[in-house]
């Protein structure tokens, strides 16, 4: 999942991140405002736990633990003030799409990603 990202989907024409690592436990995702990669406009940690969980945290707040999963799909519960889950679905190794669902009552969001480099 490391390298240079472009998505699509919900209220997004286009959006762009880069995810590297930092330690042996963390992948660290930043996304930019544009595809010049100048201006980060955010930034989460993807942290696998000793346990084999794996949490998503912004800012140092756990936003999803995930609760199951599997090769092609990781599945993520809220935590902790997050409105809804999501689901990370490998098509490649150079694609997923994330699903985010959506408040009670309305459709989830898909989102895919692109790789565009290592």
């Amino acid at each position: 999942m490391t390298g240079v990202w472009v998505g699509s989907g919900g209220a997004y024409q286009a959006f762009d991140e880069i995810r590297e690592v930092v330690n042996d436990s963390t992948l660290r995702q930043r996304s930019f405002t544009d595809s010049t990669f100048n201006s980060i406009s955010d930034s989460s940690d993807i942290v696998v736990l000793e346990d084999g969980g794996i949490i998503v945290s912004r800012r140092g707040v756990v936003r999803w633990r995930a609760l199951r999963g599997g090769t092609d799909t990781i599945r993520f519960d809220p935590a902790t003030g997050t409105r809804g889950g999501m689901s990370w679905i490998r098509i490649t190794d150079r694609e997923w799409i994330t699903i985010m669902d959506g408040p009670v009552g309305a459709l989830p969001v898909t989102y895919r990603m692109r790789l565009l480099a290592r």
